[in-house]
């Protein structure tokens, strides 16, 4: 096994073993770890040298001054590549004042799974089956937002005529056009920035754009105006909370602007998924839990006055399946012993409530 080929051989035996993996993360000079079920595995006897990891980069790299790219990264650089019938989405950083070079690999499905394999419901198609608006996917990093988005452009693919364009930073999973036709654009290859490709967009004819992720003002005022002007936009944050999401997003803007923009937010928002994934409590992967927000008339006069604190009690009461709070989701799974109590409260951002809502008292568990 020569070094230039040493980590992909790696790789590939991770591949071929059937072992089940979400990341695999490669440091110059240590011993890899794989992740999986969640939790980081030491791989023994296997150190990557700096030779090895350089050949690994030449060879998978879509540009060959990855050291230039580092750089102009500030440190750090997305991208994507195959290995055989497996895409990863790579991310590349320094570490110790630029002296170590890391790599981790986020392995991708090959192609979208269904809602039902994910562990959504159904009712969550209703986003997408809207002709315009914003719906919003959110989860902390790792959550599987972009497997989330990927199943709803393909139940746009498959069920209705359009154009889909996307911007992602790198593209993870490549799709192909059914009814719909679909363009897909990678930041820093194809298009400089979200922002950018997203004005782009405009002038591309779309009937639905995706943006991998909102970063920035600029980035979420353009994804309101677009929704705003006709567009079905679907997007993430790194909020888990509808509350929360609803709260970054006018974070985002200062003085007055914040009032206009959740009119504008409370006219336009469809929906909001956000999502956790946690390990099974029998250790076979890991599961998902979700909080579910369709802005309904209630809901986005909540938005418009302000009043984000009252969206959890008024989801919790709303009596619809698109309406349900992640504690709700995370106790139906601890009671059904898919995931340990212990490993659901920490999913929790509100831990208090899902105390209530698991009625947790001595060991004893309440029904539903």
């Amino acid at each position: 096994m020569s070094a230039t080929t040493y980590l992909q051989d790696q790789i590939a035996t991770l591949l071929q073993s059937g072992l089940e993996f979400s990341d695999v993360h490669v440091r110059e000079g240590a011993a890899l770890r794989v992740r999986s079920a969640g939790r980081l595995r030491l791989q023994e006897g296997s150190v990557v040298s700096t030779q090895a990891l350089h050949g690994f980069l030449a060879g998978v790299s879509p540009d060959a001054h990855w050291t230039a790219r580092l750089e102009q990264g500030a440190g750090h650089w997305d991208f994507s590549f195959s290995l055989g019938d497996t895409r990863f989405r790579c991310n590349l950083h320094r570490c110790e004042a630029g002296r170590v070079l890391v790599l981790v690999l986020r392995r991708l499905e090959g192609h979208p799974a269904s809602l039902e394999q994910l562990g959504l419901p159904a009712s969550v198609l209703q986003f997408v089956d809207r002709r315009a608006g914003l719906v919003l996917v959110t989860g902390p990093t790792g959550s599987g937002k972009s497997t989330t988005l990927a199943a709803l452009v393909d139940h746009i693919n498959q069920t209705r005529d359009g154009k889909i364009v996307t911007i992602e930073d790198p593209i993870e999973l490549l799709h192909r056009s059914a009814r719909c036709s679909i363009i897909q654009r990678e930041v820093g290859t194809d298009v400089e920035s979200f922002a950018e490709g997203l004005r782009a967009a405009f002038r591309q004819d779309p009937d639905v754009i995706l943006i991998g992720e909102i970063r920035d003002r600029d980035t979420m005022a353009t994804a309101l105006a677009a929704a705003e002007a006709g567009h079905l936009v679907l997007a993430t944050l790194h909020t888990l909370s509808a509350a929360k999401t609803v709260d970054r997003i006018t974070d985002f803007f200062a003085g007055e602007d914040k009032s206009l923009v959740r009119g504008v937010l409370a006219s336009v928002l469809v929906g909001v998924i956000g999502q956790v994934l946690l390990p099974r409590q029998d250790g076979q992967g890991r599961i998902l839990a979700w909080e579910l927000m369709e802005a309904t008339p209630a809901l986005a006069s909540l938005i418009r006055e302000g009043r984000s604190h009252q969206i959890p009690n008024t989801i919790s009461t709303g009596g619809l399946p698109n309406l349900q709070l992640l504690n709700r989701t995370l106790s139906q799974l601890a009671r059904a012993r898919l995931v340990a109590p212990r490993e659901a409260r920490h999913a929790s951002y509100d831990p208090r409530d899902f105390d209530r809502e698991f009625e947790v008292r001595e060991g004893r568990h309440g029904g539903d």
